[in-house]
């Protein structure tokens, strides 16, 4: 059983910057590996991708496609006054929707608020994650 893992860890692995990376956790030592395009980084170093993606000895954490961030972003909206939660609902359709939330929240000074909202969200799905792998953490 692997150690007890701090929850901040993993949600900060989950929340990666590139859609195209995947973090991993061993499950022995429980380690956090990210894997990018070309390489993976774990607490010892580089490793090679090819090692963790096809090993037993690691699992894989949530993506940022499973994780529906537009969903988080709409809950979010639904929850401030109107006509701010219309305009925020409104501009979740269509191109550049992340951005457009983002500069309304910024222009309605929700920033900090939002961002607490999504941290809350992140941790959420990771102690999820953690539970259902039967991972302790803190």
């Amino acid at each position: 059983m692997p150690p007890r893992i701090k929850l901040q860890d993993i949600t900060d692995a989950i929340d990666l910057p590139n859609r195209d990376w995947k973090s991993y956790v061993n499950r022995q030592t429980g380690a956090i590996v990210t894997v990018t395009e070309d390489m993976a980084m774990g607490p010892d170093g580089e490793l090679d991708p090819a090692d963790i993606e096809e090993s037993d000895e690691f699992l894989p954490l949530p993506t940022s496609a499973e994780i529906e961030e537009w969903s988080m972003m709409e809950e979010f909206a639904q929850q401030r006054p109107e006509p701010l939660s219309d305009e925020l609902l409104d501009d979740l359709n269509g191109r550049g929707a992340f951005r457009m939330f983002r500069t309304i929240a910024k222009r309605a000074r929700l920033e900090d608020e939002w961002d607490r909202f999504r941290d809350r969200a992140f941790a959420s799905i990771a102690r999820k994650w953690l539970d259902e792998h039967g991972i302790s953490y803190e």
